[in-house]
């Protein structure tokens, strides 16, 4: 049931991206270090949003396992990714 939803989650997803992408614009990021984490714990799954109204606006979340358990990180930025905040 949950991998039924998630293939046809993944296939709206892609049809509303296919069916927007003559209306936005893609917006690059540098590789650039948005959390505070200097260690080696695994950090993955990673999924970002940006805000069609404001691109200087962006969402990062990902699976972060830092503090020795699994838990959701998430990072933010107002000013198209020169700078990050995380919690």
């Amino acid at each position: 049931m949950n991998k039924m939803i998630f293939i046809s989650f993944t296939t709206l997803a892609l049809i509303v991206l296919i069916g927007t992408t003559n209306m936005c614009q893609a917006q690059q990021f540098d590789n650039t270090r948005i959390n505070s984490d200097i260690g080696t714990s695994a950090q993955y799954n990673e999924s970002v949003a940006i805000n069609h109204q404001d691109p200087e606006n962006a969402v990062i979340v990902w699976q972060d396992i830092r503090s020795g358990y699994p838990q959701v990180a998430i990072a933010y930025t107002f000013d198209g990714g020169q700078s990050w905040t995380d919690y």
